[in-house]
């Protein structure tokens, strides 16, 4: 239903959003096509969650990848055939036609029935999933949003060009992240689930941390000393402004995967009310402290601004678990 719902809303509001996404109201057919293919993204997202959740991790593996790889022949064909437009194109449907081959991968698990698609509506399953379903359309509005935003300050009071180099860079975080926030997603979640007491809530949390935070610091060290090869072999000459951007970028990522962190438990034990304030605040805080800092510092106060709003995330979360993560001798009431 809030697929369905989403999707109208992204028909209708179409022109709107490709005015001011794309800056060009020519392109208002991607979002035409988005919103009529969105259920199937939903109904992609479901399974591979619900594959998660079985801990079925070889299919969930195989699942991401053949995504990935259809992602990859989409993307290369569209845009070879027409340009920009295919990108965009290939960029919101994929996932749509990866639904189809994600379902014939559950088709053969022993849990999947094709009746689940028609059972009868359950209040209290429902009640339980709206609390996810909120936490899921508030970080699907504020994180977009706030990106849109940003990028529209650096292009106001910059250029367009660097509002490219601030997304190249976002681009490289997310890419050499994603190693981090899967296997978050795939471990560490459904662990975070299933312990009960603070005593083992605070063993996973640390022994988590202990993993993480060496592999991202060498991580991190690794592509700023390289920083410049790394832009020559993924973009072009133009970006070689890029390189100014690395440093509070980076160290932003750093303290956005040890917020995450405790976001996850956030999620884990769907403490809604909390999520959604974070989201919230982190999102406002983007907004206000870019606004300052892009005026001042360009697209380099884009990367400061990232980098302290995941720190001031960080304090607020250590301060919410402050008894899970500092209380040595707790109680598991």
């Amino acid at each position: 239903v809030l697929s369905s719902g989403t999707g109208l809303v992204i028909v209708f509001g179409a022109g709107y959003f490709s005015t001011y996404i794309l800056h060009d109201i020519q392109h208002r057919f991607v979002f035409y096509i988005f919103g009529g293919t969105i259920l199937l993204y939903a109904l992609n997202a479901l399974l591979i969650s619900v594959i998660n959740g079985f801990k079925e991790y070889k299919k969930y593996v195989i699942a991401n990848i053949v995504g990935s790889i259809v992602g990859l022949i989409f993307a290369v064909v569209l845009s070879i055939k027409y340009g920009i437009y295919g990108a965009l194109v290939s960029t919101v449907t994929f996932q749509s036609v990866v639904f189809f081959i994600t379902l014939a991968i559950v088709a053969r698990s022993y849990w999947f029935k094709w009746r689940i698609f028609i059972l009868r509506f359950n209040k209290q399953v429902a009640i339980k999933l709206g609390h996810y379903s909120l936490m899921a359309i508030v970080s699907a509005i504020t994180v977009p949003a706030g990106q849109i935003i940003v990028r529209s300050f650096i292009i106001k009071n910059r250029s367009i060009a660097n509002a490219g180099l601030w997304e190249g860079i976002n681009r490289i975080s997310g890419m050499y992240l994603m190693v981090i926030t899967a296997s978050l997603s795939v471990y560490f979640l459904p662990k975070l689930s299933e312990l009960k007491t603070r005593w083992e809530l605070r063993q996973e949390i640390f022994s988590v941390y202990k993993l993480i935070l060496p592999f991202l610091i060498l991580t991190t060290a690794i592509i700023f000393v390289f920083r410049v090869f790394i832009i020559r072999l993924l973009f072009t000459a133009e970006f070689a402004g890029m390189q100014n951007l690395f440093a509070f970028q980076l160290i932003g990522d750093i303290l956005k995967i040890l917020g995450w962190v405790l976001g996850y438990l956030l999620l884990a034990k769907a403490m809604s009310k909390i999520y959604i304030v974070m989201e919230i605040v982190s999102f406002l805080l983007l907004v206000f402290i870019s606004y300052f800092l892009v005026n001042w510092y360009g697209s380099v106060g884009a990367t400061l601004a990232f980098a302290i709003v995941y720190l001031i995330y960080l304090v607020i979360l250590c301060i919410v678990f402050r008894k899970l993560l500092f209380n040595g001798h707790m109680s598991d009431e």
